[in-house]
């Protein structure tokens, strides 16, 4: 539960930074990426979210860990959506349709969901998660519970993800 209150923290920060932000060059940007076929809730393209936080959850369908993080995806959707969060959930385990709206309907999911997406690989575990800022720039990536944040909203903070 701290990693999530620490994901939550993380968001609010980013949804604050300024766009002259004193960031370092980033490994990834957002148009690195293409989501993989919807499934459900909003159909996106990421080209579109220019100026939005977006964040893309890679999981799966077969993977406890996976199904055990949803609520609080659904949590962080419904309080950060509002204030320009964008989230996705790249489901990667080529599940079939059914299995993955099984999921959706059972969790509750009302973010946009695909099978797959298209892109730099980040990770070869699940469930992994990758946060873009307002300019497209990847600044955290790993798995929802150990991050590595690529550019700190606090740099005065050292200890800021732990």
């Amino acid at each position: 539960m701290k990693s999530f209150a620490f994901i939550i923290a993380t968001f609010t920060a980013l949804l604050g930074l300024s766009q002259e932000s004193n960031a370092q060059e980033t490994e990834y940007t957002l148009s690195d990426f293409e989501l993989g076929e919807h499934v459900s809730g909003e159909k996106r393209k990421l080209s579109n979210l220019d100026g939005k936080v977006v964040v893309i959850e890679y999981w799966g369908t077969r993977w406890g860990p996976c199904i055990a993080g949803m609520p609080h995806l659904v949590q962080m959707d419904r309080k950060y959506s509002k204030k320009g969060m964008v989230l996705v959930g790249a489901e990667v385990q080529r599940s079939d349709d059914d299995k993955i709206k099984e999921v959706v309907e059972k969790q509750g999911l009302k973010f946009t969901v695909t099978k797959g997406i298209a892109g730099p690989s980040l990770s070869n575990a699940i469930p992994h998660m990758a946060v873009f800022d307002v300019k497209g720039d990847l600044v955290i990536k790993g798995h929802p519970n150990h991050c590595h944040i690529y550019t700190s909203p606090s740099p005065r903070d050292p200890g800021w993800c732990r």
